[in-house]
């Protein structure tokens, strides 16, 4: 597939193909294929345990310890090949002046200096989870949230080269970068605003970059080469991942430099679709120890925490929260509290998935009848007529994220209109609860 675009693209856009740019032109490739609609099948239950963590990050696996310190029992998921990915694949390895780790975590990635390397965080990371007695997995996705017969959180859905699998849990942690599972149940968030927004990006070697880029030239050095952290405004039209692509590799153009040896991952900025919290958080940030923990918890699902930026939270308030030993600190914090959680809680009853809260339901063709769906147990009804409408693919339901969720067919009758000879054919569709 690769050697197939480098052949389309040509040979000068070879050079400036990233995986982002890929990723975008396969998502343009078969951005109209026909969904496939998928079957009711089982999905096989990896674990059952306590707490279930989503995400690789540093307060992830610092929640995760915390919380089996507490006595629960606690599985990690990692969509990277590597847990520590907050501080690795942004390259933000440093301690500003004034911050001195405290917890045996900290200390072990940062030692007596003021920088650490990659290789370190995520060794660091792998023992800490390992002497813990932890399992986890990386290279794993989590795709889906499990719910319970209340719509509450009860566990998540993962993919990885085994297939897909469950893991049942009284209390989920949300530590994705995006919020994903979070955003699969009732949960709201904050509409995205589209416009100019600053993103950071680390360079490592070479010249200061240029072209009018704001930045500053850090006082520590990785690996006896200068850091550069540069601010750089960015288009965000939306918030899909095809207008992240595009914005990482106009930041990745603008930011290279003869001589550079290494840059960040992923770009590092403050969203603004946020989830709407029981309490929201403002600036200043009054520290890990001081927060309120209901600006982690979304308004309308219990048993559920976000522990990432896309929390409710002020903008320049997450900025402190994110600094390295910030974000562990709050990782342990709230690890202790989910552990308390759990340990309240009895067995789980029924779950099973949620069906997504969607907006308009848009039709495919034109004869298609449009209808307002929301809530777990929706049913969406089109109507086939006679003529030339007589034979179309269902209509399309979109997510409040701007996903196209599939449907499945669930009853078909004939009914007779009322003042018409001829009679109708009405179709009802049930969500399925996936994107198509």
């Amino acid at each position: 597939m690769i050697s197939h675009f480098r052949c389309l693209l040509g040979s000068t856009a070879q050079a400036s193909l990233s995986a982002g740019s890929l990723l975008l032109c396969l998502g343009m490739l078969y951005a109209e294929a026909t969904p496939v609609l998928e079957s009711a099948r089982q999905i096989p239950v990896a674990a059952d345990v306590d707490i279930v963590i989503a995400g690789g990050s540093t307060a992830a696996v610092s929640a995760a310890v915390e919380a089996k310190r507490s006595g629960a029992n606690v599985y990690l998921v990692a969509a990277r090949p590597y847990v520590g990915e907050d501080l690795c694949a942004t390259q933000r390895l440093w301690l500003e002046e004034g911050e001195v780790p405290r917890s045996d975590l900290a200390k072990r990635i940062y030692g007596s200096g003021r920088a650490t390397t990659p290789l370190r965080v995520k060794s660091e990371m792998d023992r800490a989870l390992l002497q813990a007695e932890i399992p986890y997995l990386t290279g794993c996705y989590a795709t889906e949230m499990l719910v319970d017969e209340t719509g509450d959180a009860a566990g998540i859905v993962m993919v990885n080269r085994s297939g897909r699998q469950a893991i049942r849990a009284k209390v989920v942690i949300d530590a994705t970068r995006h919020a994903v599972i979070a955003r699969q149940g009732a949960a709201t968030f904050r509409k995205f605003v589209p416009g100019k927004r600053p993103v950071r990006f680390i360079v490592v070697g070479g010249k200061k970059p240029t072209g009018g880029l704001r930045g500053r030239m850090l006082n520590v050095t990785f690996n006896s080469h200068l850091v550069h952290e540069c601010t750089i405004s960015v288009s965000l039209p939306d918030g899909s991942y095809a207008s992240l692509a595009r914005a990482e590799q106009a930041v990745r153009t603008k930011t290279f430099a003869k001589g550079m040896v290494d840059m960040s991952e992923t770009l590092l900025f403050m969203p603004s679709s946020t989830l709407v919290g029981r309490t929201r958080q403002e600036a200043p940030w009054p520290g890990a120890a001081a927060c309120d923990l209901a600006s982690f918890t979304p308004k309308r699902v219990d048993r559920l925490y976000v522990l990432s930026a896309q929390a409710d939270i002020e903008q320049s308030a997450a900025e402190k929260m994110l600094r390295p030993l910030e974000f562990m600190a709050l990782g342990q914090r709230i690890g202790r509290a989910a552990a308390e959680e759990a340990k309240k809680l009895d067995k789980l009853g029924r779950w099973s998935l949620p069906v997504p809260t969607v907006g308009w339901a848009r039709p495919e063709p034109r004869c298609a009848k449009t209808s307002k769906v929301s809530g777990p147990r929706t049913w969406v009804r089109s109507v086939s007529r006679r003529g030339s409408c007589q034979s179309w693919a269902p209509m399309m339901l979109w997510s409040s994220e701007g996903e196209r969720l599939a449907l499945r067919p669930v009853l078909r009758r004939r009914d007779r209109a009322p003042g018409r000879s001829s009679s109708n054919t009405w179709t009802s569709w049930a969500v399925s609860g996936q994107p198509a």
